[in-house]
């Protein structure tokens, strides 16, 4: 028995698309999954990141935001301290 080498398609079978932003940054594709999101909200702010696998050129495309008033928990006591 030996391991089986996967395609990439095959790798990321079960990954989705990200309806929001379905493009490659670098080639312009559509034919994209989401490998990685999060997303925190924090006394209405939020921050997320995605980063994206194109199945055509395999590059990945990343993606971030956070509001500008965004703190984390700890961030906002530290403040008020």
């Amino acid at each position: 028995h030996g391991m089986k080498i996967m395609t990439v398609a095959e790798w990321a079978g079960r990954w989705k698309r990200n309806d929001d932003f379905p493009d490659c940054l670098a080639c312009g594709s559509l034919n994209t999954r989401e490998h990685h999101f999060i997303q925190t909200w924090c006394r209405g702010n939020r921050k997320w990141e995605s980063e994206t696998l194109c199945l055509d050129c395999h590059n990945y495309s990343w993606r971030s935001y956070c509001d500008p008033e965004f703190t984390t928990p700890s961030e906002h006591e530290k403040e008020r301290w």
